[in-house]
């Protein structure tokens, strides 16, 4: 692939990965072009009122146009949906394990500029860093966006005032996260990562957070039939600091990930009875040079009577099969269909 790569890393075989188990990412152009934004910090002479950069007629079209032309030059360059701009459009993530990475922070799928994509039947179990993060890769050409970044829901009319390089349009459903990372979330969206589309998740961290939304990623955010334990709304507030989005800019959710069709509260001490054999065993284990499946590894299918995940979800939004290969035949959360077991 010559515009993003994905990278998987097994933590079995070198005892203990230093980077996230799967990367999505890539270079970027040096001088991508960008149209203003009405929330974005200009420091130009001849600010309106707004905040926009005062452009003389016609000036905004040349930038449209520039846009077309460039999209054009790179399809031709390095065929549709393949530019080397860090980008990566229509990619399915799906059916991998991932325990104990993590060491250094990152995310266990760590997506950036991901879009468009499909992210299902992962199990993410017993790791040290994010679950599933989606972000922009600190692109220093968001920066502007980014900080502060909009405050009310005015401010945003649509995805040209948000960050560029974020994931955006991305379905993830049934996936299995299970963590207790403080200062991590099992399922991040920010730097302009919006439209996400959260469907039959299993999503706990124990700390806080199992679903983080920025304010640069709250439009058209997208979550249903989840089980979970906290939310929190978060802008940047310097550096590394975040603070409390404010409360208006969840208008432009189009479903919280709070509220009907989701259950929170839900630790991991609260969902081992869920499943057929809880537990934070490794995956696979090393033997001389090569590795095997672990015999004791654990079983995290619903058991068949588990009430918090069997029995409800999106009938419209299921994989046809779960990460074992077997086909889902009704509603459940989660990378597994159900056991028989009860």
């Amino acid at each position: 692939m010559s515009s993003l790569s994905a990278h998987r890393c097994q933590a079995a075989i070198d005892q203990g990965c230093r980077e996230p188990a799967i990367v999505v990412d890539g270079p970027t152009f040096d001088q991508p072009v960008r149209r203003t934004s009405r929330h974005k910090q200009c420091e130009a002479a001849g600010q309106g009122e707004t905040g926009e950069v005062a452009m003389a007629p016609g000036e905004v079209d040349r930038f449209l146009l520039m846009d077309a032309g460039l999209v054009k030059l790179a399809t031709e360059q390095f065929g549709k949906n393949n530019f080397p701009d860090g980008r990566g459009v229509n990619f399915i993530i799906e059916d991998n394990v991932m325990n104990e990475n993590g060491r250094v922070g990152g995310g266990s799928l760590n997506l950036a500029g991901l879009q468009d994509s499909l992210i299902q039947n992962n199990l993410i179990y017993n790791n040290r860093n994010h679950g599933i993060a989606q972000w922009n890769d600190q692109n220093p050409y968001d920066e502007a966006y980014e900080e502060p970044g909009p405050d009310s829901p005015q401010q945003v009319k649509g995805p040209d005032d948000l960050p560029l390089w974020g994931c955006s349009h991305n379905l993830i459903r049934n996936n299995t996260v299970l963590m207790n990372n403080p200062g991590r979330a099992a399922m991040q969206s920010r730097n302009g990562s919006w439209g996400t589309e959260l469907r039959n998740n299993i999503l706990i961290n124990d700390q806080p957070s199992s679903i983080e939304v920025f304010n640069t990623s709250i439009y058209r955010f997208d979550a249903l039939f989840n089980a979970v334990n906290t939310v929190a709304y978060h802008e940047n507030d310097g550096g590394d600091a975040v603070r409390a989005m404010p409360d208006s800019m969840k208008a432009l959710a189009t479903h919280l990930p709070e509220g009907p069709g989701i259950i929170t509260g839900i630790t991991q001490d609260r969902a081992v009875k869920e499943f057929v054999r809880y537990g934070n065993e490794p995956w696979v284990v090393i033997e001389g040079k090569w590795w095997r499946l672990n015999p004791n590894r654990p079983d995290f299918r619903p058991r068949g009577d588990a009430k918090l995940l069997v029995g409800w979800g999106d009938a419209s939004n299921l994989p046809q099969r779960d990460l074992a290969g077997r086909k889902r035949d009704k509603p459940s959360l989660g990378a597994f269909a159900p056991a028989e077991e009860k």
